[in-house]
């Protein structure tokens, strides 16, 4: 698994010829040169081994393999996360008696949802009534 993507380091598409690679390295390296204001170490060594390792054809093509198994990786990882997903975005059907068509029964347990408040939220709406009613009749 390879930590960076090097043409996303430097700017350049993965089809860039060596001239594209110098110059997207030459014009990083003196916006990150440590004698500039603002230059950030970390991302000059990053830009470094970039350059080090995109000019060298081995290195490249070792590179090129590692990204394309890290996206093929990438991938299953996310049809394994949709699935996990839909699984959960299925209704659950509580079912009364074996008799009861599944639909009914999904349908009566949405309409009992909706009829009932939580319980907490109950109280603050039976409390809240409560004292409307007490101000109205003068009981407070």
């Amino acid at each position: 698994m390879i930590a960076r993507d090097y043409y996303q380091v430097l700017g350049v598409p993965r089809t860039a010829e060596r001239a594209e690679i110098r110059n997207a390295y030459v014009r990083l390296v003196k916006r990150h040169h440590p004698d500039t204001i603002g230059s950030l170490p970390h991302r000059l060594q990053d830009v470094q081994r970039a350059y080090r390792c995109l000019t060298d054809a081995q290195a490249r093509a070792a590179h090129d393999n590692d990204i394309v198994e890290n996206e093929h990786a990438h991938r299953v990882r996310q049809r394994l996360v949709e699935r996990r997903l839909s699984r959960l975005d299925q209704p659950r059907v509580k079912r009364n008696s074996r008799s009861q068509k599944p639909g009914r029964a999904l349908a009566i347990t949405a309409k009992r949802r909706k009829q009932h408040l939580p319980r907490p939220l109950m109280l603050i709406a039976i409390g809240g009534l409560l004292f409307t009613w007490l101000e109205v009749f003068g009981l407070s």
